[in-house]
C-alpha cells in the first residue's frame, strides 16, 4: 500500500512538474509522535523526473528554525513563496543546502487532514528567483496538491 501510494504521489509530482516548469518538487511530512514535531523527507523529484534520495532537512525538528516554523504555520489556501535570500536570514545552513542546488525561490503549501495539524508540505523550487507561476497553472497545482493528501 505504501509503495502504491508513493507511485501515485510520484505520478502527481510529474503532472505538477510539467505544469509549473519547476526545477524540483518535494514533499515533507510532519511527525507528531515525539515531544516535538519532526520533519521527514518523503520524496523529491527534479525537472527530468529523477527521484532525489536525500535531503538535509530530513529528521529535523520542525520548530528548529524559523523557515520550517513559518511553513508549518501557513494555511492551505494558496501557494506561498519565499526566496532563498529570505531563507538566508532565517537559517544559513538551509540556505547553503538550497544554494548548492541553485535554488533561488520556493513555492510551498501545507497539506491538512484537519485544520489543526498539517500532515506535511509540498515545496516547488526554482532556480529563477523572479519566476511567477501563472494563475491558471496555480489553480490546477492547488487542485492536484489537494488530491495528494489521499496518498499520504
Amino acid at each position: 500500500l505504501h509503495l502504491k501510494n508513493t507511485i501515485k504521489l510520484y505520478s502527481q509530482f510529474q503532472v505538477i512538474l510539467k505544469l509549473s516548469k519547476c526545477d524540483f518538487i518535494s514533499f515533507f511530512k510532519y511527525d507528531y509522535s515525539k515531544r516535538y514535531i519532526v520533519l521527514h523527507f518523503i520524496l523529491s523529484v527534479d525537472e527530468r523526473g529523477r527521484i532525489i534520495q536525500e535531503s538535509m532537512l530530513d529528521n529535523l525538528p520542525a520548530t528548529s528554525n524559523l523557515l520550517t516554523l513559518n511553513i508549518m504555520n501557513a494555511d492551505d489556501k494558496d501557494l506561498y513563496s519565499i526566496t532563498t535570500e529570505k531563507i538566508k536570514e532565517k537559517n544559513l545552513k538551509t540556505f547553503e543546502m538550497m544554494d548548492s542546488r541553485g535554488i533561488k525561490k520556493i513555492f510551498y503549501q501545507n497539506i491538512f487532514n484537519d485544520k489543526e495539524n498539517p500532515l506535511g508540505f509540498v515545496a516547488i523550487s526554482y532556480k529563477d528567483e523572479n519566476y511567477i507561476i501563472p494563475e491558471g497553472d496555480k489553480v490546477e497545482i492547488l487542485r492536484i496538491i489537494q488530491k495528494i493528501k489521499t496518498f499520504i
